[in-house]
C-alpha cells in the first residue's frame, strides 16, 4: 500500500455527498478509486481508496514517457505509481470523496477530474522551468554562488525524473525550446557543464603541515575563470586513507586530514544533491519516495599533493640505481649478479623469467614509478621474447621494491595500455582499489606465462566456481556466491578447483611457452545498487573491493592459441586476493559484451 506516501486524512479531501459513483466510473473525465466493501466502517478505508486512485492514474500514464532507473527488468508500473504518489499533497487538496453506507455495506470512494491532475503536472513543469531560470541567473551573475546554480540544476533534473511526462518535457532557454532532462544533465556534466567550473587545489604558499600520523592539507576552491571570489557551502567527500569523510568548504577553503601520507593525489567527490539543505517540500518528497541518484563523471576531482609533504622523491632516487643495475644485468644476461637485490621468492620468479625463451632488452628505457604503501612500483623494463616458429612479442617487466629493505619482493609482466587505462579512468574507485586490481591482473597473467601453479592454487577459493563454455543451467556451490537458474545463451561446463588445477598442470607440462594479453576490458565494482542512474557514494563495506572483471583475452602457447572472454569475480578485501568465480567463453560465439557471462549473473546466497 502507498498509504505511507499519502499521509492523507479525511479533512484534507473535499466531501461531496452529491457524487454519483456510477456516473463518475462511466465518465472519461475522472480518475477514481474505491476501497473494498466492508460490513461496517473500517479505519484505513480512505487510504485504501486513495491507493486505488493512484493505481488508476498510473495505469493511464504512458510508461515510455518516464525515465527508468535501470534498463534490466525495470518495473515501469511500480515506478509510475511512485511518481504519482509524489503529487500526494496536491492530490489530497483536489480529490473529492464520498462515504457509502447502505444495508450494512460500507466503502470509501474518491475521484479527481483529469483536468485537475493535468494541471498538477503543468504546475510541476512550471516549477522545473523556474529551477532552470534561477540556475542560469546564479551561474551568469553570481560566480561565488555556483553551488546554488548547481543545486537548481540538479533539483530540476530530479523533478523531470519525477514527472509523468519526464522524457517529453521541454523548457524555454533564451527563447529556444530544449528537452528539460537532457538540458539539466548537460548543464551539470557536459563539456561546458558547471562541474567543470570548480577548481580544487592545495594552497601553494601555505600547503599545510606534516603530523605524525597524517597530513594537514589546506584545500582551496575557486572558479576556473580565475575569479578568486571564494565559493562557500560546497560539500565534498574523500577517502582520508582510512574512511570516507564529508567536509563543507566555507569561504573557498578547508583544512583536511589525509592519513595516506604516500598518496600522490587527493581524490575528491563533490556532493551535488543538496538533499539536507532542502526547503522545497516537493523536492524533498521526491527524494523520500523515488530516492533518485544520478552519477556525474565530472563530479570527481584529483588534486595533486605537493612533494614537500613526503619522501617519495628520495625513495625513488635511492631505488633507481638498483633498477638500472638490474636492467644492465638483463642486457648482459647475467641475472645472478643482482641476486642480492631480490627476496628468495622474487629471485625464483626472476630465474624462471630469464629462461622464458630467448630475450633481448630494448633500447630507450623510461620508467614510471608508483608509490603504493611501503612499495615502489617501477614500470618497466621493455623486453622482446622469441620462441621457435612464432613471431616475437614484447613485454614490459614490472619491479616492486620494498621501501624499507630496498629489496625486490615480486615482478610481473605489465598489463596492456588498454587494461591500465580502463582501470585508472574509473575515478569512482579508490586509488588503493585501482592499484590492487592492476597488481592482481599483472600477477594473474604472469603466473600463466611463468607456469606458477603454486600461486594460482593460492588465489582460487576452495569452492571456486570455474565455468568453461557457453550456457549456464544450474549450479550450487558452497561459496559466498552462486549462479541463478536459466541464464540464456550460456552452457555450463563446471570444473572444481582440483580439476582445474590438474588441467593446468597438464597444460604447463606440454607447453614450451604461454603468452597472455588482456584487451577490451570492462571492470565492475560490486556495490549495494547496480541501477545505472544511481550511485552509492560510499559503497557497501561488504562489497567495496569485490570486482567483476570482464576481459577479452588473447592466449598463445606452443601448440594452441585462442581468443575469448574471461570473467573473474575477484575479492580484494584482504591482503591476498581471492578468485570466487572464473568463467571462460570463446570469442567464436560472436557474443556482445552485454550478453556475456558477468557480474550480473552472480547472486549472493
Amino acid at each position: 500500500m502507498l498509504a505511507a506516501f499519502c499521509c492523507l486524512s479525511l479533512h484534507s479531501q473535499r466531501y461531496n455527498n452529491n457524487l454519483d459513483i456510477d456516473d463518475v466510473k462511466e465518465s472519461a473525465d475522472y480518475y477514481w478509486g474505491q476501497s473494498r466493501v466492508y460490513s461496517n466502517p473500517v479505519s484505513g478505508a480512505d487510504e485504501e481508496a486513495m491507493d486505488a486512485l493512484y493505481r488508476n492514474i498510473a495505469e493511464n500514464c504512458n510508461p515510455s514517457a518516464i525515465y527508468p532507473d535501470s534498463e534490466a527488468d525495470f518495473d515501469y508500473k511500480n515506478h509510475l505509481l511512485k511518481i504519482v504518489s509524489t503529487l500526494a499533497g496536491s492530490l489530497s487538496e483536489k480529490t473529492e470523496y464520498v462515504e457509502v453506507e447502505n444495508k450494512n455495506q460500507y466503502c470509501y470512494f474518491v475521484c479527481i477530474k483529469k483536468e485537475l491532475f493535468d494541471k498538477m503536472c503543468d504546475d510541476r513543469k512550471s516549477m522545473i522551468q523556474k529551477l532552470a531560470d534561477d540556475g542560469l541567473g546564479y551561474e551568469r551573475n553570481h560566480a561565488h554562488q555556483l553551488q546554488t546554480a548547481l543545486q537548481n540544476y540538479y533539483w530540476g533534473m530530479i523533478m523531470c525524473y519525477a514527472h509523468p511526462h519526464g522524457k517529453t518535457l521541454t523548457i524555454n532557454v533564451d527563447g529556444k525550446q530544449e528537452n528539460a532532462f537532457d538540458w539539466f544533465d548537460k548543464k551539470i556534466d557536459g563539456d561546458e557543464g558547471i562541474l567543470k567550473d570548480f577548481v580544487f587545489y592545495i594552497d601553494k604558499k601555505n600547503p599545510g603541515i606534516v603530523k605524525d600520523d597524517y597530513l594537514l592539507l589546506n584545500l582551496r576552491l575557486r572558479t576556473k575563470y580565475g575569479d578568486e571570489t571564494p565559493i562557500s557551502n560546497v560539500n565534498i567527500n574523500f577517502n582520508d586513507g582510512r574512511y570516507r569523510q564529508d567536509v563543507t568548504i566555507t569561504d573557498g577553503r578547508s583544512e583536511i586530514r589525509l592519513y595516506d601520507k604516500t598518496a600522490d593525489n587527493l581524490r575528491i567527490r563533490l556532493n551535488y544533491e543538496f538533499k539536507y539543505k532542502n526547503t522545497n517540500s516537493d523536492v524533498l518528497r521526491v527524494y523520500n519516495i523515488l530516492k533518485p541518484r544520478f552519477y556525474f563523471d565530472n563530479a570527481l576531482y584529483e588534486v595533486k599533493i605537493p612533494d614537500v609533504f613526503n619522501e617519495k622523491k628520495t625513495d625513488t632516487k635511492v631505488a633507481m640505481p638498483v633498477v638500472k643495475e638490474i636492467e644492465k644485468a638483463f642486457r648482459d644476461k647475467n641475472h645472478y649478479s643482482v641476486k642480492n637485490y631480490f627476496t628468495p621468492d622474487a629471485f625464483a620468479m626472476l630465474d624462471i623469467l630469464m629462461n622464458y625463451g630467448d630475450y633481448e632488452v630494448l633500447e630507450q628505457q623510461t620508467y614510471d614509478t608508483i608509490h603504493f604503501g611501503d612499495m615502489i612500483i617501477f614500470r618497466g623494463i621493455k623486453m622482446e621474447f622469441r620462441f621457435d616458429s612464432v613471431p616475437p612479442f614484447q613485454k614490459e617487466v614490472v619491479l616492486r621494491i620494498d621501501k624499507n629493505t630496498q629489496k625486490i619482493t615480486s615482478l610481473a609482466f605489465r598489463l596492456s595500455a588498454v587494461a591500465e587505462r580502463d582501470i585508472d579512468n574509473n575515478k569512482r574507485w579508490s586509488r588503493r582499489s585501482r592499484l590492487m586490481l592492476v597488481n592482481f591482473l599483472e600477477d594473474y597473467q604472469t603466473a600463466y606465462a611463468l607456469k606458477r601453479i603454486d600461486y594460482l592454487e593460492s588465489i582460487f577459493s576452495e569452492d571456486a566456481l570455474i565455468v568453461v563454455g557457453h550456457v549456464v543451467k544450474k549450479t550450487q556451490i558452497p561459496d559466498e556466491y552462486k549462479l541463478p537458474v536459466n541464464i540464456p545463451n550460456i552452457e555450463l561446463h563446471r570444473k572444481t578447483k582440483t580439476e582445474y588445477m590438474s588441467h593446468l598442470r597438464n597444460v604447463f607440462d606440454k607447453q614450451k611457452y604461454i603468452h597472455i594479453n588482456f584487451t577490451k576490458t570492462e571492470f565492475t565494482k560490486k556495490m549495494k545498487s547496480s541501477a545505472s542512474l544511481r550511485d552509492n557514494n560510499k559503497g557497501d563495506s561488504n562489497h567495496d573491493d569485490i570486482f567483476g572483471v570482464q576481459i577479452l583475452q588473447e592466449y598463445y602457447s606452443s601448440y594452441y592459441g585462442d581468443t575469448g572472454y574471461l570473467f573473474l569475480l575477484v575479492d580484494l578485501r584482504t591482503e591476498h586476493p581471492m578468485i570466487h568465480v572464473r568463467a571462460w567463453q570463446p570469442d567464436t560465439l560472436g557474443l556482445q559484451l552485454d550478453s556475456l557471462f558477468g557480474l550480473r549473473n552472480i547472486v549472493e546466497k
